[in-house]
């Protein structure tokens, strides 16, 4: 992964979270499987996501979001906010992901899942530089079977 120092620019400027343009970037990257970098600005999602920390985002299948998953998604007015799904719901027919920073009291407005652009899947820490990893460990059974085809091999050789 990149150092901190290392991030893309954007016509000259580090990606943020408050950068005019950022959606057609955003857009534009994740829509050609490529993760997006950015650091976060805003205290919305604290404690978990400090305000200069840097985001590591992935393209999503949004039938795979799930509730405790922080993701990127477009507001109808066009900004880019970065919030943890705390909910999904049912409406018409629909599919909706119901938001919340961490630091608010209450959830936003919901969202449906084509607004979202991509799961944060690492945040990098400005002050220390550790690097916290999001991804989520595949289901008990799939890990089973890769310890059970590794061990087979093994035996096997």
């Amino acid at each position: 992964m990149p150092a901190f120092r290392e991030m893309k620019t954007y016509r000259g400027q580090r990606l943020r979270l408050d950068l005019p343009d950022l959606l057609e970037y955003a857009r534009f990257e994740l829509s050609r499987n490529r993760p997006l970098r950015l650091e976060m600005s805003g205290p919305t999602m604290r404690p978990t996501i400090e305000e200069g920390d840097i985001l590591t985002i992935e393209p999503v299948d949004v039938r795979t979001i799930r509730p405790q998953d922080i993701v990127l998604y477009a507001t109808s007015s066009g900004t880019a906010v970065v919030q943890r799904v705390i909910a999904l719901e049912e409406r018409g027919g629909s599919t909706y992901a119901i938001t919340r920073g961490d630091r608010a009291e209450f959830p936003g407005t919901p969202i449906a899942l084509h607004q979202i652009l991509g799961r944060v899947v690492a945040i990098e820490r400005r002050r220390s530089g550790r690097t916290i990893s999001l991804r989520r460990e595949p289901p008990l059974r799939e890990r089973i079977r890769q310890l059970w085809r590794r061990l087979f091999r093994r035996r096997r050789q």
